[in-house]
């Protein structure tokens, strides 16, 4: 089953390309047209990463209900895109096995952290399946193959490692850690 990737800026494609080279089939989901089509056929994307050439065989589009049905998805749109994100995926009626967010901040107007907002908006989300997803990582880094690190918080250990599983490789190491709010406030 594909990984779906929803959000096609910097870290959405660093991650989408990470993704990608550790065997994963990996849709990406943005917004821009524009973006859309280059990452198709030039595999870069020159606005959020110029100079960076990502891994082939991302399939990027439009089209949110392409994503439906993806055994996981990673959420990495801006923190006040957040809800209006959920809310769309909610829509499509169907609850992946893991969901996988790496949104900072809280959100503007109610205080919320990512994981709550997502929660929030996303009914029938089992809140054992919510990763968070952070570190002292730039996405210019890791979408270069630079030694990176990154952190895998979720209320599961199984669905942490699964995140772990998923991502790391000899360039990426993602440690887990059970403090989902502390993760998600210092970061």
């Amino acid at each position: 089953m594909p990984v779906a990737v929803v959000g096609a800026g910097s870290f959405g494609s660093a991650l989408a390309s990470v993704l990608a080279a550790n065997g994963q089939d990996v849709i990406l989901y943005g917004r821009s047209a524009q973006i859309v089509r280059e990452i198709n056929e030039t595999h870069t994307n020159v606005r959020y990463l110029p100079g960076v050439p990502l891994t082939r065989g991302i399939r990027a589009t439009t089209d949110l209900t392409a994503v439906r049905g993806a055994e996981t998805i990673l959420l990495v749109v801006p923190s006040q895109a957040l809800r209006a994100a959920s809310r769309a995926l909610a829509a499509l009626e169907w609850a992946p096995q893991c969901v996988i967010h790496a949104v900072k901040g809280l959100e503007k107007g109610t205080g919320m952290r990512m994981s709550q907002v997502l929660q929030d908006e996303w009914t029938g989300l089992d809140p054992r399946s919510v990763v968070v997803l952070s570190g002292p990582s730039h996405a210019e880094e890791l979408s270069r193959g630079l030694p990176t690190t990154l952190v895998a918080s979720a209320i599961s250990r199984a669905a942490a490692e699964y995140a772990q599983d998923l991502l790391m490789n000899d360039r990426l190491r993602v440690y887990t850690n059970p403090d989902v709010a502390g993760v998600e406030l210092r970061s």
